[in-house]
């Protein structure tokens, strides 16, 4: 119950974050490729209005937990805030840098002093909410002090000119993209609210420990697929030749299906051994995920292309058609299968979205 609780706050703080990053996680790269004049002007310009929705998103949860249209505890505030406050990091910047090794190393550290200080302060006291609250927060922020100063971000500002015109430009440019996303998070931070919904903290507790092995194999595609976005700026500028993507799509897909393979017969393994036996009834659940894994690995690709392209119209359709389908495949199925409905719910969702987006199939490759 008591990952329940923490799961909770992530899918509000999820929620948040999709609406602060406005798309711009997906497409702020290209723009700084495609407008390089302007890159420092974009990027702080970004920026500002990533901390502007920040605000208002925040302020309106405040709002709500005070007139208790939603409940949530000081730890669970603290968590959501962290879990949107991490959209406000500069990958995409680095990635134009040519610096990706470099915040990759950033982002890792970060990870490891967080699990590290939840370890030893579950060594000296019993783990609350409030105290991962509190230790989210502050390791955030140390790493995101260390993100923007590693490019010297204060310098850009100074010598930046920018000002209410780039911020309309990402408006108008990243609203659809963004409405995307928001569609895409349906299937993420809003199922597991439903989960929570219709079955119980408890039950949601379960999902979101089969869901940990997920989001570290999909942390791992995002890598990879950052590493490949200036070859897609490229590709999608006229760069490189049409053979580009069918290795991307195929190489992801071959890498993919090891992987799903892999978790579905080592399901029960990892879950014993990483999470303990109390976990156990994770491990088929995670067993049902494989085959989202293996989808995402094409979903990834796609969408990478379609955002990148500005085919805005088949991304809204296909992402959109994931979110809804598993929101309404996960309230059909959570009442009958239980916290594997949730599972198989978003395994179906994405491959439904798959297929929506393979149908221009020769477009693409």
């Amino acid at each position: 119950e008591g990952f329940g609780i923490l799961a909770y706050a992530v899918a509000i703080g999820g929620i948040i974050a999709v609406n602060v990053r406005f798309g711009m996680d997906m497409t702020l790269l290209r723009d700084l490729y495609h407008y390089q004049d302007k890159s420092k002007e974009i990027l702080v310009a970004s920026v500002i209005l990533r901390i502007i929705i920040l605000i208002i998103c925040f302020s309106t949860l405040l709002i709500l937990n005070i007139y208790s249209v939603v409940t949530l505890s000081l730890g669970q505030l603290l968590v959501a805030f962290s879990s949107a406050l991490i959209a406000l990091q500069l990958n995409n910047y680095y990635d134009f840098l040519g610096n990706l090794k470099k915040s990759s190393i950033q982002n890792m550290v970060y990870k490891l002093l967080y699990f590290a200080s939840i370890w030893i302060a579950s060594y000296y006291v019993e783990l609350s909410i409030d105290i991962i609250g509190w230790l989210m927060t502050v390791t955030l922020i140390g790493y995101l002090v260390v993100n923007y100063n590693s490019v010297n971000f204060v310098s850009i500002v100074i010598d930046s000119e920018s000002n209410i015109k780039d911020i309309l430009f990402l408006l108008k440019e990243n609203h659809i993209v963004w409405i995307t996303a928001l569609l895409v998070s349906m299937a993420y931070s809003v199922n597991q609210l439903i989960v929570e919904d219709i079955l119980g903290e408890s039950d949601l507790g379960i999902f979101a420990a089969s869901y940990l092995f997920v989001a570290a194999i999909l942390m791992f595609y995002k890598q990879i697929s950052r590493a490949f976005k200036p070859l897609m700026a490229m590709h999608t500028h006229g760069g490189l030749n049409d053979g580009f993507m069918k290795k991307y799509l195929f190489g992801m897909m071959g890498f993919g299906g090891a992987i799903s393979i892999t978790l579905f017969f080592l399901s029960d393994f990892m879950i014993l051994t990483l999470l303990g036996i109390e976990y156990m009834s994770s491990a088929e659940v995670l067993k049902y995920f494989s085959i989202f894994v293996f989808m995402k690995s094409v979903e990834i690709v796609l969408t990478q292309y379609f955002q990148f392209s500005r085919s805005y119209k088949i991304s809204l359709l296909t992402n959109a058609t994931f979110g809804i389908s598993t929101v309404v495949l996960s309230i059909y199925l959570l009442p009958i299968y239980g916290v594997i409905g949730g599972a198989i719910a978003m395994s179906l969702g994405l491959a439904i979205g798959n297929a929506i987006a393979l149908l221009p199939y020769k477009e693409v490759v």
